[in-house]
């Protein structure tokens, strides 16, 4: 692949960065998977591939973001409405990851 955007990284990183062609650049944007990784650091150097840490964002970009929030544009998947004292559960269901959209805790 030439460049992939990952979310999840964890294991994903560690299994397929092998995938990238080349001079392939793969971008890291989150942490679903887990934050630590383990891989050959010669896949790097030998493929003259990249590993780009982003936010995704530039101030601007987040200005726009928040924007579109505050005139509620955009309309949140949710999975699943938890009340404040089932937080434990809500967690839960977080880590099984097998939902799809987000999981609201209400006071």
């Amino acid at each position: 692949m030439d460049v992939l955007l990952d979310v999840v990284a964890g294991d994903l990183l560690t299994e397929d960065v092998a995938l990238l062609r080349e001079g392939g650049t793969w971008v890291v944007a989150g942490a679903l998977g887990g934050h630590a990784v383990n891989f050959d650091v010669r896949r790097l150097y030998l493929h003259n591939t990249s590993i780009i840490g982003s936010s995704m964002h530039t101030p601007t970009h987040f200005d726009v973001l928040m924007d579109i929030a505050r005139n509620a544009l955009v309309e949140p998947v949710i999975a699943a409405t938890y009340p404040l004292n089932q937080v434990a559960e809500a967690q839960e269901q977080l880590g099984q990851r097998d939902h799809i959209g987000k999981i609201i805790l209400h006071p």
